[in-house]
């Protein structure tokens, strides 16, 4: 009876250990390699063409890791409409992917190569993103009052984090406020809110851009009733959205998946912050904050900001940070000199 119990015990115990095995081995289902030859960007679906010459049809959701190696050896997130067919021409074509399913023929991975350059290097991020400052200034500039001898307000906030980069320093009100954006011939008369450019149409706005899975730049300023240009500059595709409403409506904006090259546009009806996400690349965020004068200048890392062509008067200064409580300040600036102050610490907001 001893024998028969231990051997029914060891007969359990190896029974258990096949199925979790089986299990485990079904679960993990298999790698396929070859070309993607179609994808379903609205069921993301996708089919590769073996190496052999097979078509399997993959299904895949948001949970599906989706990567892009460069010729460079670098990587890229993506969604899977990024990693595109293998008639399409562009940076994000991918020239073999591996797909990694669960057996059931649902994607868990999906790892695609590529001869073209995928990302951009540190050094080239830095002079994008410092054409774009200078660029969204020229826009700025253009509206500014004309005046004989303009003055200058430097000065500095501290907020406390690591970093007093990202703060918006801006004058309350000058010239009551009597402005007018830029206002260009590509954006079509009539539209609403949200327009498109065809690819390859040049930015003429205060641009806030896509650059290595990030928003560029990442707190962006604009003079209410601004339109914003949306570029896709990127080498995979982007979906620009808000969880909020756009400042002055109960519209929140959503730009739809767009390839490189195009041009989605927005225009802000007041004063107010956008806060921005993308439905593809989750750890993406940005904001665009609308104020009422183009008299306004954002923070570098040590808190340091300018504002140039200001009219001589009497001024309060305010401020605007994703994460800090606003301080104000007021300020003289005098006929062509240089008006010197720092700000009381911005504080957390609860």
């Amino acid at each position: 009876m001893g024998r028969l119990n231990r051997f029914l015990a060891v007969f359990s115990i190896f029974s258990l250990l096949s199925v979790f095995v089986c299990v485990n081995l079904y679960a993990g289902g298999g790698e396929t390699s070859g070309k993607v030859k179609s994808v379903n960007t609205e069921t993301k679906e996708f089919v590769v063409t073996t190496d052999d010459g097979k078509e399997v049809t993959f299904s895949s959701d948001d949970k599906t890791k989706v990567t892009i190696i460069d010729v460079d050896g670098a990587s890229t997130k993506a969604d899977i409409g990024s990693v595109l067919s293998a008639d399409k021409e562009g940076a994000d074509k991918a020239d073999s992917v591996v797909v990694t399913d669960d057996g059931k023929g649902k994607a868990k991975q999906v790892v695609a190569t590529t001869t073209r350059r995928m990302t951009l290097t540190k050094e080239e991020i830095a002079k994008r993103l410092e054409s774009l400052i200078s660029g969204n200034k020229a826009v700025t500039d253009e509206v500014k009052v004309k005046t004989d001898s303009p003055g200058t307000i430097k000065g500095s906030v501290r907020v406390m984090a690591r970093t007093s980069e990202g703060a918006i320093i801006y004058i309350q009100e000058i010239n009551g406020n009597d402005f007018t954006p830029v206002a260009k011939k590509l954006v079509p008369a009539g539209a609403e809110n949200v327009k498109t450019k065809a690819a390859g149409s040049a930015s003429e706005y205060p641009m806030m851009d896509q650059v290595n899975i990030a928003f560029a730049p990442h707190v962006l300023p604009v003079l209410t009733k601004s339109v914003v240009d949306f570029p896709n500059s990127d080498t995979v595709r982007h979906n620009v959205f808000g969880p909020d409403p756009i400042p002055g409506t109960d519209e929140k904006i959503n730009l739809g998946t767009y390839d490189i090259g195009t041009i989605k546009t927005v225009s802000l009806a007041s004063d107010g912050e956008l806060p921005l996400l993308c439905n593809v690349h989750a750890e993406m965020s940005g904001y665009i904050v609308a104020v009422p004068n183009p008299y306004y200048a954002i923070t570098d890392r040590k808190g340091a900001f300018t504002i140039d062509n200001v009219p001589a008067g009497k001024y309060t200064l305010t401020t605007w940070h994703e994460r800090f409580k606003p301080v104000t300040a007021e300020i003289t600036v005098e006929a062509g000199g240089t008006a010197e102050i720092k700000l009381p610490t911005m504080k957390k907001k609860k």
